[in-house]
């Protein structure tokens, strides 16, 4: 990690079979998306998106929730927060999220896993250093939860699709046991 272990980008995170079989599911015509009004809040210009939630407040939300037991063992994830997918549709012009924090305390991890690649950005705010992150497949963006950032919408491809998870880890030295419920 950089900026004081404050984020992270990882180019091809996981290993390909196992990133197209996630990228497969969330593609399929199986896979439920349900619509947002806004992206963070009502002042994202009516910018909408669908998600597939697949772990909030404590529960299971998913059939799909355990194809990702592999990405939360490689993330050593010690505790779920939440986990969703995201899809937002391309548009001839650019539109962005309001800047967010995830979860103010900080006592925590953001990981974004992006399932495809488009001109689509994620902007990151560290200590006041303005620092973009391209949509490239299998590529992960992984920081402090309390960190500012932004989506700004793709141009080019009908859709931007990534996993967003927060999360707690333990130290390295540690076997994690998952205990989601």
């Amino acid at each position: 990690m950089t900026k004081k272990s404050k984020y992270e980008v990882i180019d091809n995170f996981l290993d390909k079979e196992y990133f197209d079989t996630i990228k497969n599911a969330l593609t399929s015509d199986d896979m439920n998306w349900f619509y947002r009004d806004n992206l963070v809040s009502d002042d994202d210009g009516g910018a909408c998106y669908f998600t597939h939630n697949f772990f909030n407040k404590n529960t299971i939300s998913s059939p799909f929730f355990n194809l990702l037991e592999p990405l939360f063992s490689k993330l050593k994830i010690s505790s779920l927060i939440q986990v969703r997918a995201n899809m937002t549709i391309g548009k001839k012009d650019t539109y962005e999220s309001s800047w967010h924090v995830d979860y103010p305390d900080g006592n925590s991890k953001t990981a974004i896993l992006y399932l495809t690649t488009c001109n689509a950005k994620t902007i990151i705010d560290v200590e006041k250093e303005i620092i973009k992150i391209d949509s490239i497949e299998n590529k992960i963006l992984i920081f402090d939860t309390n960190i500012r950032h932004k989506m700004i919408s793709a141009t080019d491809t009908k859709r931007r699709i990534i996993i967003n998870l927060n999360y707690m880890t333990k130290p390295s030295d540690q076997d994690i046991k998952f205990a989601w419920v």
